[in-house]
């Protein structure tokens, strides 16, 4: 009797014991869960700090590799360029001897400032700077009229609002155009800009021989285009089929865009 006495005092005791233990268990198990959010937070917030900085870095190459561009191209454009225009003011004033000589360097020397030129322009875009983008496409679209039908649809009033991003859209459509001009055949090229607030959207198509998206492999053009719009936080699509052409679609959101 007496044992069962004392089992009645025990029991409250065990169960307030059992209770406890639970309690200990449920906090633990709350605490661990939430060390497991924090851990999977932080991993997440790696992942992406990881890839903001990759962001950056290919921003940063960039932005040095348009620096030296720039650099260079000046010294081409303001430097060899002025050398041969006076050179070539210098000759029409010599009285050569040899008159067939004088007619060999004359007809150079143009052809000479067109070469700087136009690598001066490969370097750097200088005149992106006054002209803005729509200047410099509709420049492209001259210098390629005899080699294929260029046809580029704008809004009458094209404002990025930053000269970075203009020169990588430019470089963009010339990487393309470039790819156009050596490989494709084509007869005709398209470039369609759309700008809303929310984001940029482009579109580049042109009608030549295609390619096996899935064979082919990436040239330092193919990757130089997506370098760039990776460095833009933008997306892209090719989309390509044998014989009838290639298009690439760039949709680059506004960086002021929440």
């Amino acid at each position: 009797m007496e044992k069962y006495e004392n089992l009645e005092y025990v029991i409250p005791y065990i169960v307030v014991l059992l209770l406890f233990v639970v309690v200990l268990l449920v906090v633990f198990t709350r605490i661990h869960l939430k060390a497991q959010k924090k851990i999977y937070e932080a991993q997440i917030a790696q992942g992406k700090l990881e890839i903001q900085h990759q962001k950056e870095v290919l921003n940063k190459v960039i932005q040095v590799q348009e620096e030296e561009r720039k650099r260079i191209g000046r010294i081409i454009h303001d430097d060899i360029g002025n050398r041969i225009n006076i050179l070539s003011m210098c000759a029409q004033n010599i009285e050569m001897k040899e008159g067939r000589s004088k007619e060999i360097l004359l007809n150079q020397l143009p052809l000479l400032s067109e070469a700087a030129r136009n690598i001066s322009h490969e370097m750097y875009p200088v005149e992106i700077e006054y002209l803005g983008l729509l200047g410099k496409l509709e420049e492209i679209q001259l210098y390629l009229f005899e080699k294929i039908n260029f046809q580029i649809y704008t809004p009458e009033e094209l404002n990025l609002g930053d000269l970075q991003i203009e020169i990588q859209i430019y470089r963009i459509v010339q990487e393309f155009i470039n790819n156009v001009i050596k490989y494709a055949a084509a007869t005709q090229l398209r470039l369609y800009i759309r700008q809303t607030d929310r984001y940029l959207a482009i579109v580049l198509q042109d009608n030549g021989n295609g390619f096996n998206l899935a064979e082919v492999e990436k040239g330092m053009g193919m990757k130089n285009i997506e370098y760039r719009v990776h460095s833009l936080s933008g997306i892209y699509k090719w989309k390509s089929t044998l014989g009838k052409g290639t298009s690439l679609l760039i949709k680059i959101q506004n960086k002021y865009e929440k």
